[in-house]
């Protein structure tokens, strides 16, 4: 998943005051949140690069924050 796909979607839940749950990232992290260590297999989409690195692994933290948002039930 590109990053910013991610991010427009929390942007758009927190303008309209809607509940945002970001459950994990895919097997295609980006760059900039693995050690190089962890940098295995590096994928460019239009300058975007995105490291192959497994879900487990990948984690659920967008932008240095976990969102747990649920959506209230009355």
């Amino acid at each position: 998943m590109l990053p910013q796909w991610a991010r427009v979607l929390r942007d758009q839940a927190k303008k309209s005051g809607v509940a945002f749950h970001f459950k994990q990232w895919g097997h295609w992290v980006p760059e900039e949140i693995v050690t190089d260590e962890q940098k295995k297999s590096v994928l460019d989409i239009d300058g975007i690069r995105l490291v192959g690195m497994g879900k487990k692994d990948a984690g659920r933290e967008l932008d240095g924050d976990i969102w747990n948002g649920l959506p209230l039930v009355s």
